[in-house]
């Protein structure tokens, strides 16, 4: 698998650039840059949620009577069980759906955000969505704008980059970052494009730079060799080098005493998601992509969570019918010893079963249908509450899911 092994990019004139494993950028159906947070297709949703339903204990329960409400000749009609319980598990399974379509809208909104990489058959840097990224790509990035990817830096303005980490650990205060010895060697090279000024024609100039930065990547033939995508933010490693340095890049280096292969560390890496600050640019190749990146190595998988209410009710509805149980167990006996069976035919366990159909609703459905549409109701006034609204940014509380709004 692409994901437990070491990986190589390659850059060369003609080819533009090479990855290793080569299926790397075939995941996610050719975008391994798409992230999902969606605990459901189409095909799974309705399983799913049954499944997560039945966990409840209730469910369970009523499952239990729906099935032996429908005995011939029982003391009540089994449609007025049957279909209430169904009525109940498909408002439930359409409530899952309806949050999960709002983790989808969520996982839109990162996707299809865009960013600049460079195309190496035009040689100009094209805006492109987060989503179509892949490892290898060149990207530029200006002032205030986010990574798309765990990204290796190779030029910043100034030589050094600022970046904000608040979204991945929240520090606040920023964290710097430079190109490797290597990369920093290249940009000195007479044929790297000098660096560029604040100014009103900035962005045009660093679009210049940018793409003749490009051009001398693949010129030089640069080959980073990634270790194994990690989940701890301090575990970075690997090494560049030049599989066609020019004579000029070789002398450079060594006479700024630069180690071939240049073994990299996690202060040369920018993660997903990091904001760029107080820096006019940063040319960066895209190391690990979606799921492979820091951010998302540490995002623990969708559940189904479970609030202390339904915990507690859960132990309810276990203590009811254990008395449930022992009730109709004793009137079960009570009826045999007196001799009831003889009169009507039926053995002890057929009236343990009929005794249970008429105290079944010791434990109401009607309390789990409320339950379910106030949860839903509460989700609905969270979200439109004026006094949760945050006065910095303007955004509103939003309950991501109805299962937790009593907490």
């Amino acid at each position: 698998m692409a994901t437990d092994c070491r990986r190589k990019i390659t850059y060369a004139e003609g080819s533009g650039v090479a990855i290793t494993p080569p299926n790397l950028n075939s995941l996610m159906s050719g975008q391994p840059n798409r992230i999902r947070t969606t605990r459901y297709t189409l095909l799974t949703w309705l399983p799913k949620s049954l499944f997560a339903q039945f966990c409840r204990a209730a469910n369970i329960y009523f499952l239990f009577v729906c099935i032996i409400v429908c005995i011939p000749d029982g003391p009540m009609m089994w449609t007025s069980t049957v279909l209430t319980f169904a009525a109940v598990l498909l408002w439930t399974a359409l409530k899952d759906m309806y949050e999960d379509r709002r983790r989808q809208r969520d996982d839109d909104a990162e996707n299809l955000r865009r960013c600049m990489r460079y195309n190496h058959l035009t040689q100009q840097f094209e805006e492109v969505k987060w989503m179509d990224i892949l490892a290898g790509d060149i990207l530029l990035n200006f002032a205030d704008e986010a990574f798309p990817a765990d990204a290796l830096l190779v030029r910043a303005a100034g030589g050094q980059a600022f970046i904000s980490t608040v979204n991945l650990d929240g520090e606040t205060n920023l964290k710097e970052r430079r190109a490797a010895d290597l990369l920093s060697g290249l940009s000195v090279l007479g044929e790297a494009p000098a660096e560029v000024n604040r100014g009103a024609s900035a962005k045009d100039e660093v679009a210049h730079l940018a793409r003749e930065t490009a051009k001398l990547i693949v010129r030089q033939g640069l080959q980073v060799d990634l270790d194994v995508p990690k989940s701890v933010l301090t575990d970075m490693e690997g090494s560049v080098d030049l599989t066609n340095a020019s004579e000029e890049a070789t002398a450079k280096l060594k006479e700024l005493e630069v180690k071939r292969p240049c073994q990299l560390s996690y202060e040369l890496f920018i993660p997903r998601g990091c904001v760029l600050r107080n820096t006019l640019y940063v040319i960066s190749i895209a190391a690990y992509c979606g799921n492979h990146s820091k951010t998302r190595l540490n995002v623990a998988p969708p559940v189904a969570k479970v609030s202390n209410m339904q915990v507690y009710l859960n132990r309810g509805v276990q203590v009811l019918v254990t008395a449930l149980i022992l009730f109709c167990t004793y009137a079960a006996i009570r009826a045999h010893v007196e001799g009831t069976d003889e009169l009507d035919g039926r053995n002890p366990f057929i009236r343990f079963l009929f005794y249970w159909i008429i105290l079944y609703q010791i434990v109401p459905i009607s309390l789990y249908v409320c339950f379910e549409i106030i949860k839903l109701v509460l989700g609905f006034h969270i979200n439109g509450d004026r006094q949760m609204i945050c006065e910095r940014t303007g955004m509103s509380a939003a309950a991501r899911t109805a299962d937790l709004v009593e907490e």
